[in-house]
Parts: structure tokens; C-alpha cells; sequence
């Protein structure tokens, strides 16, 4: 044919290059290096955690505190202050809330933030980002012990 086609091998223009390594969801799972994000499609607004019982300053204080872990990495914000939640930690009002309305696969995402010594913002902690589900203003979703009792 062509005098251009005389003895070459075309390069596979698609090959990886084996020195690069891709940033991915396989790579950080967890999503840890994120800032969080938001979600509240599913926010429940009745029943004895519901949305229905927070107060316009708790909704503003709500607002700024979750404003303010905006600018933090996840890896930052998962500590004893902000974590997972064991099912069996849930009281039975708040596992009979979520079993009326979530599937059972989904409790090992539930996830708490602290926004004051009772105050907490619990949701499902899916990937990189957090849909905000209940109010907890007395800590009852998942009651602690009192130390030194």
C-alpha cells in the first residue's frame, strides 16, 4: 500500500500507563478524604424523633453547625464525637422508627454528629455523603451511661 505503512507497528494508543495509579471510589471507599455533603430527601418530620420538634433556633444552630463541618475532611469529623451507631446502642424507639421506615441493610450506615453535650443530628451515612434523617435534642436516639454513676 502506502510508502508510510513500510515496517512500522502501531503503539496501542490505549494502553495504562503502569507508573499511574487512579483516583477512585475503589481507592478510598469510605470516602474519607471528602468533605461531607448533605442530603435531607428522606428527613423524617413526625414521630419522637421527627424534624416537627425542633425549634427555629435549633433549626438555625443546626444549620450553623453542619455549616461548620462543611469545611472538614470525613476522616477529621469520625471520632468519638461523631460515629457509627451499633444497632443494639439504638433505643427501641428509635429501632422501631427505623424499621418502619429504612431497610435492614441500611443500619450499619446510621451515623451520628454531635452538635452539643445532648444535642445530635442522626442519618445514614452512605458513602461521602449524609442524609439527615432524625433530630435527637436529648440524646434519647442513643441514650449513654453516665459516667462515675
Amino acid at each position: 500500500m502506502g510508502k508510510r505503512d513500510k515496517g512500522r507497528i502501531p503503539a496501542d494508543r490505549n494502553a495504562p500507563n503502569p507508573g499511574k495509579n487512579p483516583r477512585t471510589a475503589i481507592s478510598d471507599p469510605d470516602r474519607s478524604q471528602d468533605k461531607p455533603t448533605w442530603r435531607v430527601r428522606r428527613a423524617v418530620l413526625d414521630g419522637p424523633f421527627g424534624w416537627n420538634r425542633a425549634t427555629e433556633a435549633e433549626n438555625l444552630f443546626v444549620r450553623s453547625k453542619l455549616g461548620e463541618f462543611e469545611t472538614m475532611r470525613w476522616f477529621e469529623l469520625h471520632d468519638k464525637q461523631h460515629h457509627y451507631l451499633s444497632w443494639d446502642s439504638l433505643s427501641k424507639d428509635a429501632q422501631d422508627d427505623f424499621k418502619r421506615r429504612f431497610r435492614d441493610e441500611e443500619r450499619e450506615t446510621i451515623f451520628s454528629f454531635r452538635l452539643s453535650n445532648k444535642q445530635r443530628v442522626i442519618g445514614l451515612r452512605l458513602s461521602g455523603v449524609f442524609e439527615i434523617i432524625w433530630w435527637d435534642p436529648e440524646h434519647e436516639f442513643c441514650p449513654s451511661e453516665k459516667k462515675n454513676t
